[in-house]
């Protein structure tokens, strides 16, 4: 892996991977968990089959290829929302999952 060196705004160098940016800045931290924190999306097609999985392009291959359309829903207050995607003929709907904090009452 090639490293470069990079100026952050405080004038020291920090040697990142090339294409990377340094941590410091914002594209850089985003990226970076990004990047380490991805998880597989549950995607259900119009037939109920489910895919896992963590990229359009993984979710491309496993489905068997087909032109990708990005597929949007109309909300009840007017604004337009992505919801998943069209591959093929299959028309998939992503569900991310989401983590609750679970108290008890004593």
């Amino acid at each position: 892996m090639n490293l470069i060196t990079a100026h952050t705004e405080h004038g020291n160098q920090a040697n990142t991977p090339e294409g990377v940016p340094p941590s410091d800045s914002p594209q850089g931290s985003l990226i970076g968990k990004l990047a380490n924190v991805r998880k597989p999306l549950l995607y259900l097609n119009q037939y109920g089959k489910p895919f896992w999985a963590r990229t359009r392009r993984e979710l491309h291959n496993q489905v068997g290829g087909g032109r990708v359309s990005i597929m949007y829903c109309d909300k009840s207050d007017g604004s337009t929302v992505r919801v998943g995607y069209v591959i093929g003929q299959h028309w998939l709907t992503a569900y991310q999952p989401v983590e609750t904090l679970v108290t008890t009452w004593r």
